[in-house]
């Protein structure tokens, strides 16, 4: 049986599955994905970062999106060079998993595609409970029907195309943004999750950590959603900061 490519169906797709093939099949299909589903893109840049959220509850919303940052996630590890990050680094931490969903969160602020009323105290409630666990393609299948990444680009719903937004690049080839490396030097200059020996916080570089988490819910959200990691870490996170 010949191989089709997983997005648009058609045979000549099938190599697409190599990285280096996917670059030069991406836009052909978009095209054919766009006419099997008798679609347009979405009217704006907005509706496409945003239209994610069409008709989801709030609560199911912040699941949505913390699937989205899981998938994200393995998807690095599968089709990103084997990248380790989150749950899918062995030595995973209640600090570096809250670190990388600290980065995400960011990037979703500042690449617009929250909508406009979002809850930060429920929605790291939410994710506490989730991304302890690993969430690949097949499990997104399971859980709403589907998961194909053109979907988002047509007006519908993509996990993997709302990470593609949220990051700034696709798995393929996958190199940070500057916005990612910048918020990576943010938490090393800010030590936004260090604790010292007794398991307090740097309470003398509270502002600066402050300042990096206003537009994502305070300081405080945080530093409870890393403490629900470390008492609740699931089979995922091995080793405790505090």
């Amino acid at each position: 049986m010949s191989k089709v490519c997983d997005h648009c169906g058609e045979p000549e797709g099938a190599d697409a599955l190599k990285v280096a093939a996917w670059k030069t099949h991406k836009k052909e299909c978009k095209r054919i994905s766009a006419q099997k589903q008798g679609s347009a893109l979405p009217d704006s840049e907005a509706e496409l970062r945003k239209g994610w959220a069409n008709g989801l509850s709030r609560d199911d919303r912040y699941e949505w999106l913390t699937d989205c940052f899981r998938m994200r996630m393995d998807d690095l590890y599968c089709w990103g060079g084997g990248e380790l990050r989150g749950v899918m680094d062995p030595e995973a931490t209640p600090k570096s998993v809250s670190e990388e969903f600290w980065i995400f969160s960011k990037l979703a602020v500042k690449n617009k595609v929250l909508p406009e009323v979002w809850d930060w105290k429920a929605f790291l409630t939410k994710a506490s409970g989730l991304v302890p666990y690993a969430f690949e393609k097949a499990d997104a299948k399971e859980k709403y029907g589907r998961e194909n990444v053109f979907s988002g680009m047509l007006g519908g719903r993509s996990l993997r195309c709302t990470g593609e937004l949220i990051y700034g690049s696709s798995v393929m080839g996958y190199n940070p943004s500057p916005d990612e490396s910048a918020f990576f030097n943010a938490i090393a200059e800010t030590e936004l999750f260090e604790h010292d020996e007794e398991g307090s916080t740097h309470e003398e570089d509270d502002d600066d950590r402050a300042n990096a988490c206003a537009d994502v819910g305070g300081l405080e959200v945080w530093l409870n959603f890393c403490e629900e990691l470390t008492k609740n870490p699931g089979p995922n996170i091995h080793q405790s900061d505090l």
